[in-house]
């Protein structure tokens, strides 16, 4: 390896061919050590050059590279800034300035750096692609909105893509409607876009729509006929016995992948209504929180219930099918545990372990639910509760399966299948919780004490 001497005239010479040369291998193999994510040892490279060189503003943007690599983040601000006085459209520096500026949370000021970014090269679209996903992680959903705007118009081929972004970030904004028309646009422009005919069909039955929900499933199933969650919501909309008794464990887990940023960020209040609930009855029925019981949320979700149920708890885990929910989850900082695995496998390997189980939104996805209740039974220990939900049917049968792919189940029948399993119900409380639907839907919570001797 060959350093810079520091007093080197612009004018000397060395058997390399001379300091231009060395300066321009130098700042190569710098690159090269960057690439391979070795900022340490492009450090010192670059600091040669730019004790030669002060006016290189290439150099001071790969210092400022390699300072952001490392963590020095209010150093590395000082090179970018550096960089852009030498040269505005010095390649790299609006990007990694901006990329800084993301990473720190200074959203409207990467907004300006990675749209300049763009404008100097289209191939940095992908970080533009970035910020509007941390201005809808923010629930700055307009904002995010313009910056997939700007992706689709740059990036033609990531329209479909960016598309569904910006149903995501409209539907954040309230604008259920217009979202269709962005999902709708999506799947046209590539059909075997799973996830833009996910939120599609979700949008359609946000806005009580079914027919049109229909001719899209159909329209899903004819462009993948393998999708796991466009098999279940045709069976769904069949109307023609025998159902499915559950939805596959494939299906759950990617229908609930796909929503998990509506669920997560777009769509809030429905899932802190039902936590409030939980919490509520929790309270009421079990007394003041005594930090001294083991609990399992099991279909955690987005964790949305993770903060309230964290006062009653010594250990607090959560398990959901879906790994993208589990990371939102994680992001609540609230749980000693958490598992990315199917729910009713994970509880079936936790005899007497738990004080408290919750199974609010998971019934929703099976018909019947003896498993269930056998399951929790045996993982209750003496005296310990559950708070399970179903969604509100009457009728003539103990469960029905939904056009929208959900289980919606008969209280009577529920709450006798509880008691057939050893439990005692201590609290039952109906209310309309499903508030991304024009006309709500009626959920049961159920909490049930487990008896001094269960069934099996």
């Amino acid at each position: 390896m060959q350093f810079i001497h520091p007093e080197a005239g612009a004018e000397g010479t060395d058997a390399g061919g001379g300091t231009a040369g060395i300066v321009s291998d130098t700042l190569d193999l710098a690159v090269r050590h960057l690439a391979r994510r070795e900022p340490w040892l492009a450090r010192p490279l670059v600091e040669q050059v730019v004790i030669l060189l002060p006016q290189s503003a290439t150099a001071h943007r790969l210092l400022a590279d390699t300072k952001r690599e490392m963590g020095e983040t209010l150093a590395a601000e000082g090179d970018y800034l550096a960089a852009l006085r030498l040269d505005p459209e010095v390649p790299g520096a609006n990007l990694g300035y901006g990329m800084l500026l993301l990473s720190a949370g200074r959203l409207d000021e990467a907004a300006l750096q990675l749209s300049r970014a763009v404008e100097i090269d289209g191939s940095a679209w992908s970080r533009l692609f970035d910020l509007g996903l941390a201005f809808r992680r923010a629930a700055r959903f307009a904002d995010g909105l313009l910056a997939f705007q700007a992706v689709r118009e740059v990036r033609p081929s990531m329209a479909a893509e960016a598309l569904v972004q910006m149903g995501i970030c409209l539907r954040g904004l309230g604008r259920t409607a217009d979202s269709v028309a962005a999902f709708r646009a999506a799947v046209m422009e590539r059909p075997h876009l799973a996830e833009g005919w996910t939120h599609l069909v979700d949008a359609l039955f946000a806005l009580d729509e079914p027919n049109d929900a229909t001719i899209a499933v159909r329209g899903w199933v004819r462009a993948m006929p393998d999708d796991p969650v466009a098999r279940h919501l045709s069976a769904a909309q069949a109307k023609i016995p025998p159902f499915p008794e559950a939805a596959s464990a494939a299906s759950v887990r990617a229908q609930y992948d796909r929503l998990a940023t509506v669920r997560g960020e777009a769509l809030p209040l429905g899932g802190w209504h039902a936590a409030n609930l939980l919490a509520s009855m929790v309270a009421g029925t079990l007394g003041p929180a005594p930090s001294s019981l083991d609990v399992l949320d099991a279909g955690c979700g987005t964790g949305a219930a993770g903060l309230l149920l964290r006062p009653w708890a010594r250990t607090l885990a959560g398990v959901d099918i879906s790994p993208r929910m589990v990371e939102y989850a994680a992001a609540r900082a609230c749980y000693d545990r958490l598992d990315a695995a199917e729910a009713l496998t994970h509880l079936q390997g936790q005899p007497d372990a738990l004080d408290l189980l919750v199974l609010v939104d998971v019934l929703a996805q099976t018909g019947p639910v003896d498993r269930w209740l056998d399951a929790s039974v045996r993982a209750l220990r003496s005296d310990g509760s559950v708070v399970l939900s179903v969604d509100v049917h009457d009728g003539d049968q103990p469960w029905v399966l939904r056009a929208d792919g959900r289980y919606a189940h008969d209280v009577p029948a529920t709450v006798a299948a509880v008691e057939a399993a050893g439990m005692a119900v201590r609290a039952l409380h109906v209310a309309s919780v499903r508030r991304d639907r024009e006309v709500p839907a009626q959920v049961a919570f159920i909490l049930a004490t487990r008896a001094r001797r269960g069934r099996g």
